[in-house]
């Protein structure tokens, strides 16, 4: 029975060490001591018999017991598979700009506001006409420019519909201060500069202005709110796109238009 009772302790004891030696080098100096544990029972139950220690059970510290063929090698400086490395905490990338993905694709849609540049962002006055914009656009971060700013850049296809029917080009550079909170939520506030080509005079800038040209200056301010630890960082934005004949530089006296927008940008 005391031979029985012992071979039966040594596979309890043993056994799971066997199994989970390796993992155990992350939780004490010396993994091996239950085994002798187990070894001093068998000696006790069975005197003059030597127990079988199996592998894992060697008596030898794990630093010093060298690795039979096949077995991985673990050091407790590295990976226990599926786990993080020692020390460390997952910290997905906080910023857009630390992320692998540069590029986003964005679409937003707008209708036409009969007021100016202005009067929208300071003084959030709209008057609104039936004329609507549908774009898409694919955008480009270039890196981190100084504190929270980042630079990008960014083309775009648009379309327009109801008092007007053509469509539109424009491409830019775009200024980005952008903030994260607590790696869960993040909001940005962006201006772009770059060129507008229509692809003939838009009809509400011909009305303003009967000299309208089809080459105006693009600018726009934007304001969005994303989720930057989801890996695709979808963001919700409100941009203001506007044309502009820069007080005479693209066309006499005032040209141009306004659109106020709502749409959706995700990286890949």
């Amino acid at each position: 029975m005391r031979r029985q009772i012992g071979i039966v302790l040594l596979a309890l004891t043993c056994s799971p060490v066997w199994a989970l030696g390796r993992p155990l080098q992350h939780h004490a100096t010396h993994p091996a001591s239950l085994c002798h544990q187990s070894a001093e029972i068998f000696a006790t139950l069975l005197p003059g018999r030597r127990p079988t220690l199996y592998p894992g059970c060697s008596g030898e510290p794990a630093s010093e017991r060298e690795p039979t063929s096949g077995e991985p090698v673990i050091s407790p400086q590295t990976d226990i598979p599926g786990t993080l490395p020692h020390g460390t905490t997952a910290d997905p990338p906080r910023s857009i700009y630390e992320n692998n993905d540069r590029f986003d694709i964005l679409f937003y849609g707008g209708k036409f506001v009969d007021v100016t540049f202005r009067s929208i962002v300071f003084r959030q006055k709209t008057d609104y006409r039936e004329s609507y914009i549908w774009v898409a656009g694919l955008n480009y971060k270039l890196g981190k420019f100084i504190g929270p700013i980042g630079i990008e850049t960014e083309g775009q296809l648009a379309k327009h519909t109801g008092l007007q029917d053509h469509w539109e080009a424009n491409v830019l550079m775009i200024a980005r201060a952008e903030f994260v909170i607590k790696n869960a939520f993040s909001f940005s506030v962006a201006i772009g500069d770059g060129f507008s080509l229509a692809s003939r005079v838009p009809r509400l800038e011909e009305e303003e202005n009967p000299s309208a040209n089809i080459l105006l200056q693009y600018l726009m301010v934007e304001l969005d709110f994303g989720l930057p630890a989801l890996s695709w960082h979808p963001r919700f934005m409100m941009r203001v796109h506007h044309r502009s004949g820069v007080f005479g530089v693209f066309c006499p006296e005032t040209c141009g238009s306004n659109f106020v927008t709502y749409g959706v940008k995700v990286a890949f």
